[in-house]
């Protein structure tokens, strides 16, 4: 053993090659699980609003742009990559800053409980898998380039820096994390408070010093950590500051009952997603006993198996671990993730309650719609990734380096061994048919999933297509011919308009505000555009007198609305007097239309 100190910093540069190794194989893990063609799910939402913070021209009178922006860290950092490339360029660049990004960020995370090689590369492909499949509200982790993304990165080098008892470090990364989304990072720093706390106060012998000594230590560090979680709780805070009560609840409404309540009430819940969690949730509890033991044993010269405390007792007994990590605290991560669930619970709680007439309705809304299930959507996947990998690291196996020494009783290297076989063999057949699964899709349907979630879908595979490239050829056509600040009435339930198009729309069910006076005017003109359920037929059920009354309403410059809806209008006498300028004969099939509001046939 090589016990000079030279030695052992030429040691630490392996370490450090295999940690960027193992961060450069789970960026590319990322890529090959969440790399689909653009945009993505929330893409196509996030990407304009950074193109028109940066650029005030475009779409110049749409309501979802000019309203409050949530999100300032990430637009004055990635957004300013719209000033420089094309949209769909900008958010590749994005998406591989993110994924390099939270690669470092979990490969900290994963190396801090176990450093066997592969294991982060194993363990960030089983959080995919997990949060994708056995979420409760609708979380992912690792997608397309949003806020959230840049959070989960500072967030796994917060919770590293937990499990370690680094409190000063990660009230600095957790300040991070809240800045790039407050939510996300907030909730976390919130459950690492509680645990911080009740840890001084169990563990006091152990720092040394009382638990309230010990809090004014790391005053400075948290207050360092909420200035800079500032830069994303004054946005939102800004959101609904000094605005009329009513206004303020009915915007909380409307965002959290309305619109997403999916991701906000328990009762509006998917009951595949209740029940892929609770079964996720069996699993994390049945891990907890092997993970504790494994916790609270070290392998020691000797070839025993003894407690930490009879380790430490016994004169002697000589440690082989100062080439290891320091290895993080399980019993951190296990309370981080039970305060996870505490929040949950309390959002589950506030959910039925609102439901009860008796309830402050208002208020409870207010308070519903701060998403109370998302840090548990992230901490039980990651602790059920984690702990498998954790116990076969802190088994005799992990030691087979050691010299070797006589041992009492049986050995557990052959049980050992099968245990890790088979949670790498299981870890390795679930991203390998999650990955399949993922590619399969766009095999099946290769349209982006932002088209795929909102555009006309046929039987027909080859229908299919030609509805996805008629859409873009309409829209490449408006982005021609038609001026910068022209206004349209679109398709109810398309969300890729101004990503293809660049132009301003009167209302999108996609893009609805945060702030909630935007929110009231984009339920208003929801209810004005849409009366009918049936969205794309809308316009054909219309009668046309009120349709010119929303056209006159909102300055509404151009119709665009599906060929069978135009064409239905002929049908049934109630034909639209408006000028047919896309396509050129009306006879021609292009699936969609556009009507010059301003010129009559």
């Amino acid at each position: 053993m090589i016990n000079t100190a030279k030695g052992q910093k030429l040691l630490r540069w392996p370490i450090s090659i295999v940690f960027l190794l193992e961060s450069i194989l789970v960026c590319l893990l990322f890529a090959a699980m969440a790399g689909g063609p653009t945009p993505d799910v929330n893409e196509s939402h996030y990407w304009t609003k950074a193109y028109s913070f940066w650029d005030p021209t475009y779409c110049p009178d749409d309501l979802f742009l000019q309203s409050s922006d949530a999100h300032w860290v990430f637009y004055l950092t990635l957004g300013q990559l719209t000033r420089c490339f094309a949209l769909s360029h900008s958010v590749w660049i994005a998406r591989w800053i993110i994924w390099g990004a939270m690669s470092l960020g979990w490969t900290y995370l994963s190396r801090t409980f176990c450093r066997g090689f592969g294991t982060s590369i194993l363990t960030a492909g089983l959080l995919v898998v997990l949060t994708r499949w056995f979420h409760l509200a609708g979380e992912w982790v690792v997608g397309g380039a949003e806020a959230k993304g840049l959070a989960f990165a500072c967030i796994f080098v917060s919770i590293a820096l937990a499990t370690q008892r680094n409190w000063k470090g990660a009230w600095i990364w957790g300040g991070a994390a809240s800045a790039f989304h407050v939510l996300v990072g907030g909730w976390l720093v919130l459950c690492m408070l509680v645990v911080w706390i009740l840890d001084l106060m169990i563990n006091a012998k152990a720092y040394h010093s009382p638990w309230y000594r010990s809090i004014m230590t790391q005053v400075p560090w948290l207050l360092g950590g909420a200035l800079v979680s500032l830069l994303g709780l004054i946005p939102a805070l800004s959101l609904s500051y000094g605005l009329d009560p009513e206004i303020a609840n009915q915007g909380a409404r409307i965002y959290a009952i309305d619109r997403i309540s999916h991701h906000m009430a328990i009762w509006a819940l998917n009951p595949f997603e209740l029940l892929s969690f609770a079964t996720l949730l069996v699993a994390w509890v049945m891990l907890l006993g092997p993970t504790y033991q494994c916790a609270d044993q070290q392998w020691v010269s000797n070839g025993a198996w003894l407690p930490g405390e009879v380790e430490r007792s016994e004169p002697g007994l000589r440690e082989y671990h100062w080439a290891e990590p320091k290895l993080g605290s399980i019993k951190i991560l296990t309370s981080l993730s039970i305060m996870s669930l505490v929040i949950a619970g309390c959002g589950a709680a506030l959910g039925i309650l609102i439901l009860d007439s008796e309830f402050q309705w208002d208020q409870g809304i207010r308070w519903l719609r701060f998403y109370w299930f998302r840090t548990s959507d992230l901490m039980i996947p990651m602790s059920v990734a984690i702990m498998p990998f954790y116990c076969v690291y802190r088994s005799p196996l992990a030691r087979r380096s050691q010299p070797t020494v006589a041992r009492s009783g049986p050995s557990p290297v052959a049980a050992t061994f099968k245990w890790g076989a088979a949670v790498c063999t299981t870890a390795c057949l679930l991203i390998s048919l999650e990955a399949a699964n993922y590619w399969y899709q766009f095999y099946v349907d290769p349209r982006p999933i932002a088209d795929r979630l909102s555009l006309p879908s046929d039987k027909d595979r080859q229908r299919t297509q030609d509805i996805y490239q008629n859409w873009k050829k309409v829209c490449v056509w408006i982005a021609n011919n038609t001026s910068r600040d022209a206004m349209f009435l679109t398709p109810k339930n398309q969300q890729t308009f101004k990503w293809y198009a660049g132009r301003s729309e009167v209302v999108c069910w996609k893009d609805v505000p945060q702030d909630c006076e935007s929110l009231v005017q984009w339920s208003l003109r929801t209810q004005d555009c849409f009366p009918h359920t049936a969205s794309d037929l809308g316009f054909a059920l219309e009668d046309p007198v009120q349709l010119a009354e929303v056209i006159r309403k909102y300055d509404v410059d151009y119709l665009l609305i599906p060929q069978y809806a135009y064409q239905l209008k002929d049908r049934v006498g109630n034909n639209l007097p408006y000028k047919l300028v896309y396509p050129e004969s009306p006879d021609q099939k292009t699936t969609f239309v556009v009507l010059d509001t301003r010129r009559w046939q």
